[in-house]
């Protein structure tokens, strides 16, 4: 198929992306959450994942760097956990930020995947890079946890995201 940049800031189903376009040896695939990294030349295609719920994927991510649990190694052990708002804050802006950074003009190609359509239909990535094949999704496991009931302070990050979403509307 080609050479590829899945570009994400993390917990937009990147890995799926990767891993699927791994399964073809001939495939050059870089896994990049560097918004400012470059390709080495411009044979690449610039895949950009992304995801509608920018909340979702900010509190996967929180999740994971406080449990530590990378996502092939989830357990449901943790019960109850509380996220330093600080630390949310700054997740969510790096996720709000992440793509208008990205300069896409040294690419041969820009697509974007939203992992709404990727998990939902098994032959939505293969389809926007122009293949019929279908999305294998054992390549990583989804997270076992209810995140509404995990976080302690839930509500207050919902409210934390929607002030910046209202003091930042001009980022897409």
């Amino acid at each position: 198929m080609g050479s590829f940049v899945v570009s994400s800031p993390c917990r937009t189903g990147s890995t799926i992306i990767l891993n699927n376009l791994l399964k073809n040896k001939n495939n050059t695939v870089v896994h990049n959450h560097n918004s400012e990294w470059q390709p080495p030349n411009s044979n690449f295609v610039c895949i950009l994942s992304r995801r509608k719920d920018r909340f979702a994927a900010v509190v996967s991510h929180a999740v994971m760097d406080a449990t530590k649990q990378p996502p092939h190694t989830y357990s449901s052990t943790v019960v109850s956990l509380t996220i330093n708002v600080n630390r949310f804050r700054n997740l969510y802006l790096s996720h709000k930020i992440f793509y208008s950074k990205i300069n896409l003009d040294s690419y041969k190609q820009v697509v974007e995947i939203w992992y709404e359509e990727l998990i939902s239909d098994p032959y939505y990535l293969f389809r926007e890079l122009g293949q019929h094949q279908q999305t294998d999704y054992t390549t990583i496991p989804k997270s076992p946890y209810d995140y509404s009931k995990l976080i302690t302070n839930y509500v207050q990050l919902q409210e934390v995201a929607k002030k910046i979403e209202q003091d930042l509307l001009y980022i897409k």
